[in-house]
């Protein structure tokens, strides 16, 4: 029977270990090796305040694994530690910077696998990273590295040249690498100075998303490693980041010539914050051309930068600074915010105004503390509030008599003036409210005086019939004035069933009065017919600005046209202004006073200091001192006189 031997439990962990290091070093010495940067990037581009006081925030976003994200983050933004409201957040599209550096020493001859050399395997990808930022507007610059260093391309949008350039089509520089025959391995490998020319070409011009892309086989210096770090770090310390994406050819232990420094440029990728991507010697497989493509997509996608819309209507005006944050990775920006006119909205407890309403305002836009909020109705002042503390309340009864004459039940609008402590001033937008008939009483709460009405009425029909008992003559005509007085005291001895005659002195008396009042009415009567049906008042109109400094005596005649003067057309009381219609107004006297009757207009009648504007043939009744308007220029006052 055969024997089976178990390994000791103490082996065991040995045995483990030794299965997770094999692991690793299978994994770190793959010909496909990607090194990544692990920390997220958040940079805030530029700020464009000519909506203000909407911003336009442009954000350079990339995940924790160097991509930048393709949905949108929760962005959050605040200034003064104080929220901003964030509107929209959306993806757009500008143009970057690439500067692709290439290899084209010697040792791009050496063959890795059979009948490929690493120049072949670069070959096709510089040609595709090429097309693909061709597709859409981008600034592309070419640079290689041989014995010595060449610039072909400065950065360019013509993107065709160097699609030329890299088909062998440009006579000045034949895309190819040196011959490996005869080549030395100690000759200059200037790649140090091919890497810090891509970089001055990247920050020149205009600042955009930047993107350094190096196809190499070589390695370079520590010291020079040091060197190309400042340089990245003083770009990305300029608002200006460098993205770095490095692609290594080439075996470390199987080559005709020159060894590939794959190493030494994993630490570059290291030292820069870089990603890198090791080719190795022979055609990308599959997995490999897919690790590609995303690099690709990801340096395309460095022009896809986040664009957020943020109310900076709180943010004092002057230089500000906003925080924007994702994901716990922080960006700042300082920026010019320009000033701005404070913004409320108005609101009513409610908009059928039928007793008690209290009116407020929301803050909006307010850089400055707001130190006055007036509320008008159709235009008109109806009260005003300092407090903040409550929402500049204001509070109004909308059916006392005076409120109710000044905006009959209808429709009205509401707006509300501000002030802040600049002086700057604005208004609400208008909202509408309804204005309703004061509510009846109720009379379930005034019973008492239904009843007390009664006894009255009750007690007055008792008097009347005991009075005409007292006093009826057995005449069937019942006069409408008492004519008759109290009988004198009667004697004693006298009986008390008999009655006196009424004293002809006092009937007299009585008649005589009644006389005197017919007289009185008569005479109002006939001073009414002689006047037209006017009142006795004098009245008297004075035109203060905008015409001829006059005063007319409003006395003789009912009906006053008012209007400009011209050939053939003499109005009563003439305006000269050319904004004063032919027939403007007119004013009435009637036994209860002035009225004004404004006519249709172009330029319009209006009441009050404050111009209220009046429609056409409204009848306006004017008191002593009203001010009215014909059109905004012309300012007229009525006074009476007893």
């Amino acid at each position: 029977m055969p024997m089976h031997r178990t390994l000791p439990f103490r082996t065991h962990p040995y045995i483990l270990l030794f299965i997770v290091a094999w692991m690793l070093l299978s994994f770190i010495t793959s010909p496909y090796y990607l090194h990544a940067q692990s920390q997220s990037s958040l940079r805030v581009m530029k700020v464009d305040t000519s909506r203000a006081p909407q911003i336009e925030i442009t954000v350079d976003y990339t995940l924790a694994n160097g991509q930048p994200t393709t949905s949108a983050p929760q962005f959050r933004v605040q200034s003064a530690n104080k929220p901003l409201t964030v509107s929209g957040v959306e993806r757009k599209r500008i143009p970057i910077n690439v500067a692709i550096v290439t290899d084209l020493s010697a040792r791009m001859s050496d063959q890795g696998a059979p009948y490929t050399t690493r120049f072949q395997n670069m070959l096709p990808l510089v040609q595709d990273l090429v097309s693909q930022l061709q597709a859409s507007t981008n600034y592309v610059s070419l640079v290689t590295v041989s014995e010595s260093v060449r610039l072909p391309h400065p950065l360019t949008n013509d993107l065709q040249a160097i699609v030329n350039t890299l088909n062998r089509g440009n006579p000045d520089l034949i895309f190819e690498p040196l011959p490996l025959r005869g080549a030395n391995p100690d000759a200059e490998y200037p790649l140090y100075e091919g890497i810090r020319n891509g970089i001055a070409q990247l920050v020149t011009g205009e600042v955009r998303p930047r993107v350094l892309v190096i196809f190499a086989s070589g390695g370079i210096e520590s010291s020079a490693m040091n060197q190309i770090r400042e340089e990245i770090d003083l770009a990305r310390a300029n608002n200006a980041p460098i993205k770095v994406l490095i692609f290594s050819f080439g075996s470390e232990s199987s080559y005709t010539t020159f060894p590939a420094a794959t190493t030494a440029l994993d630490d570059l990728a290291l030292e820069l914050n870089g990603t890198l991507i090791d080719i190795g010697s022979e055609l990308p497989s599959i997995q490999t051309r897919a690790l590609i493509d995303a690099q690709f997509d990801a340096v395309l996608q460095r022009g896809e930068q986040w664009v957020i819309t943020a109310n900076a209507g709180n943010v004092p005006a002057g230089t500000a600074t906003i925080q924007v944050e994702a994901d716990g990775t922080l960006g700042e920006y300082t920026f010019e915010n320009p000033a701005v006119a404070p913004s409320v909205s108005v609101t009513a407890s409610t908009t059928s105004w039928q007793g008690e309403v209290i009116l407020t305002v929301n803050e909006q836009i307010a850089q400055a503390p707001i130190t006055k909020v007036q509320y008008l109705l159709d235009n008109y002042p109806i009260g005003e509030s300092t407090l903040a503390s409550n929402g500049y309340a204001h509070t109004l009864d909308s059916t006392v008599h005076t409120f109710l004459k000044q905006f009959p039940p209808g429709e009205h609008s509401l707006v509300a003036a501000i002030t802040d402590e600049r002086g700057m001033q604005s208004r609400s937008e208008p909202i509408t409210v309804t204005v309703l008939e004061a509510p009846g009483p109720n009379w379930a709460d005034y019973w008492w005086v239904l009843l007390l009405l009664v006894v009255i009425v009750v007690l007055a029909v008792v008097s009347i019939m005991v009075v005409r008992n007292r006093h009826s003559t057995g005449s069937s005509k019942v006069p409408t004035k008492p004519v008759y007085i109290p009988p004198p005291p009667v004697a004693e001895e006298e009986p008390t069933t008999r009655h006196s005659e009424p004293d002809p002195r006092q009937t007299q008396v009585l008649n005589d009065d009644d006389e005197a009042t017919k007289r009185l009415e008569d005479d109002e009567k006939t001073a009414r017919l002689n006047s037209g049906g006017t009142s006795s008042k004098r009245w008297t109109l004075h035109i203060l600005e905008g015409a001829d400094r006059t005063t007319h005596d409003l006395q003789g005649q009912r009906h006053y046209d008012l209007g400009r003067p011209a050939r053939n057309h003499h109005p009563h009381i003439p305006i000269n202004n050319s904004l004063v219609s032919r027939t403007h107004a007119t004013l009435e006297r009637l036994v209860n006073g002035l009225e004004l009757v404004p006519l249709e207009t172009e330029n319009g009648t209006f009441l009050g200091e404050e111009r209220r504007p009046l429609k056409a043939n409204e009848r306006v009744q004017l008191q002593s001192g009203d001010v009215f308007w014909l059109s905004p220029q012309v300012k007229l006052r009525v006074e009476s006189h007893s």
